[in-house]
């Protein structure tokens, strides 16, 4: 679908626009820049429309761009929307009814390698898979002005998380940490942090398989969250120093001694599943 044809019940109206466009610009004295897609996650696309006398088209490298993030299929609706003449085109795609959202790794433009890396590397509960809204939410919170990340865990909330009073981090994330931050206590104190600012006070052991279990004031920080089971929530680990780990989302707070912080972000509801 390297090039569209825009059917001829559409045709009038689109070169119509064409034209009003090309004439203010003719009018301003101002370049004529070619059209722009624009979608509902604010990604740009910059194609070319030939409008002739028997035949529109839309078509070019941008198009295909367009086609490819948003996984374009015969069959799909894309309803563009004329705007008030600056070339700008706001389109959405719809597939069965549903409006399609870009492809998760899109999010993923713009990163640098080292985080881009970060993000390929993050642990997730089994059986996750982030939508682009989801995955753009948490690469905007977790590449905060806190540097040395360690690691990012995404996790569904269980009933053992809501009523255990306890949460588990695999053993994978913990490896992940210790790869970066050196070998950590087999206890200690941690303050759970979620991204209302909130501050609770808890603990951190590790178990005989290698994961770590968040107790203590955990369900105090799960009560204030207001969390339930099938919650998606993100935590991320940073590195402050050398003496003691830091792990934010939002990276607000200035913490001085304290040797481990948790800090809880929300995804998506379960409710919303």
């Amino acid at each position: 679908m390297e090039e569209q044809f825009v059917p001829c019940c559409n045709r009038q109206v689109l070169g119509a626009y064409i034209e009003h466009v090309q004439s203010v610009v003719a009018r301003e004295n101002k370049p004529v820049g070619a059209p722009i897609f624009v979608t509902r996650e604010q990604l740009e696309y910059e194609v070319m429309i030939d409008h002739g006398a028997i035949r529109t088209r839309i078509h070019g490298p941008g198009w295909q761009r367009f086609l490819d993030e948003y996984a374009v299929r015969p069959g799909d609706m894309v309803y563009i929307c004329l705007t008030r003449g600056d070339g700008r085109f706001f389109v959405e795609v719809e597939m069965g009814g549903i409006r399609q959202t870009p492809l998760p790794y899109i999010a993923l433009n713009g990163l640098s390698l080292v985080h881009r890396e970060l993000v390929d590397q993050c642990v997730y509960t089994r059986g996750i898979r982030l939508e682009f809204p989801e995955m753009r939410k948490m690469i905007r919170r977790a590449f905060t002005p806190l540097e040395d990340i360690c690691c990012i865990f995404v996790h569904k909330m269980t009933g053992v998380d809501i009523r255990g009073g306890y949460m588990r981090l695999p053993k994978k994330a913990v490896d992940l940490i210790e790869s970066k931050t050196g070998h950590m206590d087999n206890s200690g104190s941690i303050l759970l942090h979620d991204d209302t600012g909130a501050l609770v006070a808890a603990s951190f052991k590790k178990a005989n398989d290698g994961r770590l279990v968040i107790q203590g004031g955990f369900p105090k920080c799960v009560g204030q969250l207001e969390l339930k089971e099938n919650d998606l929530v993100v935590i991320t680990f940073h590195r402050r120093g050398m003496d003691y780990l830091y792990i934010d989302i939002d990276a607000m707070l200035n913490l001085g001694a304290a040797h481990i912080c948790l800090l809880f972000c929300v995804l998506r509801h379960g409710s919303d599943l």
